[in-house]
């Protein structure tokens, strides 16, 4: 579809064809993907995941008995989880829902970090015990997507193959304020 609105000459039937056109569009479609379904909170790529506990805090906090060490969080943080498989960007960190339906509109604090004593080393960081992560995750299946997403993604597919296929001088900024102006519409629009 994008090589078709900016009037590529020759269609390609599979990515994997090998001609220049295939060649490119391989290179650019799942970065282009991911880089949009993180612009915006789609509904369609909307998960949550109970968070995989690594390291808490001791019990007391630190102190002589307890001096920090790397078999903890890093300070002020109580819990160290496992960042999410699939997940492209953590949009909100929850408590685990219990039966009661208690409504907390309070924000919960947290942070990525990258912590090379587990694998893999993309942690979050957190002082909510039990917590449940609201994200983006990675939906590569198009029946999935809703019209909004993939009008954007073929629009911000169509300005880089463009520009990788026909480069023309001095075209960049005119590239560039084309992908401001689809992600704009995208986050406007988010599904």
């Amino acid at each position: 579809m994008a090589l078709r609105r900016i009037g590529y000459p020759i269609p390609v039937g599979y990515l994997l064809e090998g001609s220049p056109a295939a060649r490119v569009a391989v290179e650019l479609y799942g970065q282009t993907r991911d880089e949009l379904m993180r612009a915006a909170d789609w509904d369609f790529a909307r998960q949550s995941a109970v968070l995989v506990l690594l390291k808490t805090s001791p019990v007391g906090g630190y102190g002589w008995a307890n001096p920090w060490s790397s078999i903890f969080p890093p300070v002020p943080w109580n819990f160290e989880y496992a960042y999410p498989t699939g997940c492209l960007m953590v949009r909100s960190v929850r408590t685990t829902p219990t039966l009661l339906n208690v409504y907390d509109p309070q924000p919960n604090i947290f942070t990525l970090a990258d912590d090379p004593s587990v694998t893999p080393s993309k942690v979050i960081l957190s002082n909510l015990a039990n917590a449940v992560a609201v994200f983006t995750g990675r939906i590569t299946d198009p029946a999935q997507w809703n019209d909004s997403f993939t009008e954007a993604l073929v629009a911000a597919l169509a300005t880089r193959l463009q520009a990788a296929l026909n480069p023309e001088p001095n075209a960049d900024k005119e590239r560039m304020e084309q992908e401001v102006q689809a992600g704009g519409m995208a986050i406007a629009r988010p599904g």
